[in-house]
């Protein structure tokens, strides 16, 4: 009796932790059994039997096989852990039968692959702001970093126990105009340092921009956002208007007019604000 047992496709995989893992088997076997006939007929017992094993570093990984068909191996995303390399392997046993009621094992077989777990996105994301944005002095926005996420992470998961996937926030500030200094605007963290509000300080005396940065990390990277925010006081820097008047005209100069309809006047020339 022969017995052959193969896994579809390449011994070598890639895959993200957010993805599923499905591995086939392909099983061929001759005269695997002397009594093939009365097994087919008999629930209890199956011909061939599959047994799946997954390996890290040499050491067994207990993980659930959300297949029905034992010849198939599903692993729902976030089973395995990222930035790590797992064997896969199946061990396939042909069965005979002595009696109806008991079976010897007479042939089983092997067949492994390689799959490397990689690292998905970190991406930072200030919800509701854009990349520059105008705030009245004395006025408040809130910035909200909730949106933020890593691929790696189940975001479907109320409640997450691995504290390498927690994300943790911080915000920066800095005056970038009309020169570089330190910022200008009151900082409040909100809700475990996600949510933060920025208030135009009331002593605003002309515009300022500050650079907003938001930088996200985990344990082992990190990924950052920035927000341009100008501060305006329409109050403080409102122009003083213009008077222009002529005073004491040129007598003997009549005035000019151009080909455009516009006046030369010749006389001594004040200009106020």
């Amino acid at each position: 009796m022969m017995l052959n047992a193969v896994l579809v496709g390449s011994t070598r995989r890639t895959i993200y932790r957010k993805n599923a893992l499905l591995v086939r088997s392909n099983v061929t076997a001759v005269r695997c059994v002397n009594d093939v006939q009365w097994l087919k007929n008999t629930s209890n017992y199956q011909q061939v039997q599959y047994s799946w094993n997954v390996l890290l570093d040499d050491d067994t990984v207990v993980v659930p096989n959300d297949s029905v068909n034992e010849a198939v191996f599903l692993l729902s995303p976030y089973t395995l852990r990222a930035n790590a390399i797992y064997r896969i392997s199946v061990t396939v046993s042909c069965l005979s039968s002595i009696n109806a009621t008991s079976l010897n094992l007479v042939k089983s077989t092997s067949s492994s692959m390689l799959v490397k777990v990689l690292t998905g996105k970190l991406v930072a994301v200030i919800k509701g702001a854009t990349t520059h944005q105008t705030l009245m002095f004395g006025s408040t926005v809130t910035l909200n970093a909730t949106e933020s996420y890593d691929e790696d992470m189940d975001s479907s998961t109320s409640t997450i126990h691995d504290d390498d996937l927690l994300l943790q926030y911080q915000w920066h500030c800095v005056q970038t105009l009309p020169f570089y200094s330190e910022c200008l605007l009151d900082i409040e963290l909100k809700e475990s340092d996600s949510v933060v509000e920025l208030t135009a300080a009331n002593d605003v005396t002309k515009s300022c921009t500050s650079r907003i940065v938001l930088t996200v990390s985990d344990t082992t990277r990190s990924a950052l956002v920035e927000s341009l925010l100008t501060v305006v006081n329409t109050d403080a820097e409102s122009p003083a208007s213009l008077v222009v008047r002529i005073d004491e005209p040129v007598p003997t100069i009549p005035p000019l007019v151009s080909s455009l309809g516009k006046y030369t006047i010749w006389g001594i020339v004040t200009a106020e604000y």
